[in-house]
């Protein structure tokens, strides 16, 4: 028996293929970015606006890890996190931009600035924020009688700014190491084939056979009792083109699916292992 090995991402690219991801995701980014800091000054409601926060900071890495897998087909997983932390700072940039101009033309109207202006001088936008920081915008709540302003506004910018880089870099990296490439045919493997479904055993011990590349065992697993509330299913990632590049996935079922074995390199011959012989 020959050990098997999971599948770990080559880390090539091509610098053609990165940029025109990295262009997608920023143009992404950038509407998001309009969007929620729009949202955020016309919905005050700070519980919708943590959720907004939130789904501001997960579409950037969304978005990143996605462009970066087609047309990019990026397979080095630290360039795609550094680009989605890039992607991210601009699009958060921008959001601080649109967020200042129509607070300071709603609330300071007499104080007015041009969003040209804001955009292209950091200096001026991080003077703004200084005095918006001080005299406040918004109130938690209509029972309040001063806006919020001084260190504790300062503590809510920073849990925004947590939020928006933690969900961003955490949806890109999960998206990011999701799907097998396989590199003779240059494509993502996305066919995906359930295999075969089988009563459940200890999962270290169906983790340490799949990985000494003992396929009898798993081809001698009884099919799932119907008395038992818990199985394994058993389904192959595989490259559409040749057929042969392809790892396998288990996953235990009781009233969800929870991973025990994922990405596993194997072979059509171990797949054909796999399943029980006719009687």
């Amino acid at each position: 028996m020959q050990k098997r090995f999971y599948y770990q991402p080559s880390g090539l690219f091509s610098a053609p293929g990165a940029l025109i991801a990295f262009l997608l995701a920023t143009l992404i980014s950038l509407i998001a970015a309009i969007i929620y800091a729009c949202s955020v000054v016309y919905i005050p409601f700070p519980k919708v606006n943590s959720l907004l926060c939130l789904c501001f900071g997960s579409a950037m890495g969304v978005a990143c890890a996605l462009f970066m897998q087609q047309p990019g087909k990026v397979r080095n997983r630290k360039l795609t996190m550094i680009l989605t932390l890039i992607v991210s700072a601009v699009g958060y940039y921008v959001c601080w931009v649109v967020w200042v101009w129509i607070s300071m033309n709603r609330v300071y109207s007499d104080q007015a600035l041009h969003l040209r202006d804001l955009a292209g001088k950091p200096r001026m936008l991080f003077d703004t924020v200084h005095f918006i920081n001080a005299n406040g915008t918004w109130r938690m709540s209509q029972n309040d009688s001063t806006n919020m302003a001084g260190v504790a506004l300062s503590f809510i910018w920073l849990g925004e700014a947590l939020l928006i880089f933690a969900s961003s870099l955490f949806f890109a990296y999960i998206l990011a190491t999701s799907t097998p490439f396989c590199e003779k045919c240059g494509q993502w493997c996305n066919d995906v084939q359930q295999l075969r479904d089988t009563d459940a055993v200890d999962d270290a011990e169906l983790r340490r056979h799949l990985e000494e590349g003992d396929f009898a065992f798993i081809a001698a697993l009884p099919a799932p009792v119907p008395s038992k509330s818990v199985a394994f299913r058993f389904t192959r990632v595989v490259c559409a083109k040749c057929k042969e590049f392809g790892t396998i996935n288990v996953s235990r079922i009781t009233e969800s699916e929870a991973t025990v074995i994922k990405h596993l390199r194997v072979t059509p011959a171990d797949v054909k292992a796999m399943m029980p012989t006719p009687k």
